[in-house]
């Protein structure tokens, strides 16, 4: 579909203050349907792109806010997506296509491409770019190309305990009656049965309905597992010894009778001398049962539950400092001092930050490296609410290092000078590179002592 626009559109992003743009240009005498341009722009409509229409002197530009979003394509290309994620995905899209006809919109005037389709990585939620121009394509084949193409080369999909779901959606592409409306038919009837599945605790899915089955019949008493089933029996099991020795203790006083009385001719002193030998043991026991930890092994568990939440060796807690594990680091924000190294290889790039009198070093160990706020999705987390989601990249190629912006709203800037989005710009040895407000200066190891 997009060699057809190639002719008569160009495609290019813009910066605004705060906002990112997906700009799409043709000459004033392309004729834009007036009522579609309205209907875009005076309301939300779920899952199509606002845009705003601007006329300068011979071209017309249609401005689509893509601030805080990535494209599908980078998006498949470093998530692995589960089963029900991108089936969702999918029926997000096809959903759109079927409904826009309910805001006089065509199926035929989206942009169904991977590199035109935006998500927000957060909540999976997909924006489509509508153009209100008309096309002469067929919306069905468009829509079966862009699954092809997406679930054999795009995207990385996790099959594992899955039912064969891939394997229904391509038998149903490569049928010569291919349609959306089955499409999306088929999606709906994967969904629900993905409902059916539910996650236990060792993260393996499970029918939910076989559990239910199942369990039902055994639930005549509260049953505790793992961690409160042993709370449970470590405060049972003082009480169960207490009450044994006494029984014990009482029994044997019981056998010992006779002997007892044989010991003296005053049995009251006899009894009395036994109750108080009784007594010392029960205090001794009641002590050690139900007696208050002492300070070393209160030390000894702290240390312990440390040591369990969260990554740190001694040195690290002792001087504030968090490790870096497999390349990928997390800073945090307003912290007195901050993530440092662990590598043993000096010969990464990396960006280098002084807060708070502690250095903070981001070694780039990837030739495609993504800084941003959500964990799961980049490779250096900044926990700073005024960076973006997936913020910016910063990738290598033949020893040249570009940064990209990825549509954050705050900004990239190389030098104070703030980038476009989705542009590539050289960094060299020494620059100053700002993500937000969080300035780092670029360090290329051969270069740090001069012309190296």
């Amino acid at each position: 579909m997009l060699h057809l626009l190639k002719d008569s559109f160009t495609f290019s992003y813009e910066s605004g203050a705060s906002l990112s743009y997906l700009v799409i240009k043709t000459h004033a005498s392309q004729k834009l349907h007036g009522y579609q341009v309205e209907m875009i722009m005076n309301n939300q409509i779920p899952n199509i792109l606002h845009f705003d229409v601007r006329h300068m002197d011979e071209e017309i530009g249609l401005y689509y806010d893509i601030t805080s979003k990535m494209t599908l394509s980078q998006f498949f290309k470093r998530k692995k997506l589960k089963r029900n994620d991108f089936i969702k995905i999918l029926l997000d899209i096809t959903k759109t296509l079927l409904d826009c006809n309910f805001y006089l919109l065509l199926d035929r005037c989206f942009l169904v491409d991977g590199d035109y389709i935006y998500i927000n990585p957060a909540t999976l939620a997909i924006s489509m770019v509508y153009m209100p121009v008309m096309f002469d394509v067929n919306p069905n084949q468009v829509m079966k190309a862009f699954v092809t193409d997406v679930v054999v080369n795009s995207a990385g999909i996790d099959e594992s305990n899955s039912d064969n779901f891939l394997q229904k959606i391509l038998n149903l592409v490569k049928s010569d009656t291919f349609s959306i409306c089955d499409f999306n038919g088929l999606l709906n009837s994967l969904q629900r049965e993905g409902c059916d599945f539910a996650v236990d605790n060792s993260g393996e899915e499970v029918y939910a309905e076989k559990i239910i089955i199942q369990t039902l019949p055994k639930l005549k008493a509260p049953c505790l597992e793992g961690e409160a089933a042993a709370k449970v029996r470590s405060k049972s099991r003082p009480v169960v010894i207490a009450v044994l020795s006494q029984a014990l203790i009482v029994i044997g006083i019981i056998l010992a009778s006779h002997y007892l009385k044989s010991l003296s001719r005053d049995a009251t002193t006899t009894y009395c001398a036994v109750a108080m030998i009784v007594a010392a043991v029960d205090i001794l026991l009641y002590t050690r049962l139900f007696g208050k930890k002492t300070e070393a092994e209160e030390g000894s568990l702290g240390v312990a539950k440390a040591s369990k939440a969260g990554r740190y060796d001694e040195k690290n807690l002792a001087e504030g400092v968090g490790t870096i594990e497999d390349g990928v680091g997390v800073h945090v924000e307003n912290s007195c001092e901050t993530v440092v190294l662990g590598y043993g290889r000096r010969d990464y790039p990396y960006l280098q930050a002084k807060w708070d009198n502690a250095l903070e070093e981001i070694p780039i160990t990837k030739d495609d490296f993504l800084i941003g706020r959500l964990a799961e999705h980049v490779d250096y987390t900044i926990t700073n609410n005024s960076i973006g989601k997936v913020h910016a990249r910063i990738i290598t190629c033949s020893g040249i290092f570009s940064v990209i912006d990825l549509n954050s709203r705050n900004g990239t800037f190389i030098n104070d000078m703030r980038i476009q989005s989705n542009k590539e710009y050289e960094v060299k040895n020494s620059d100053r590179i700002c993500f937000a407000n969080c300035e780092y200066v670029f360090i290329v190891p051969c270069c740090k002592g001069g012309n190296e």
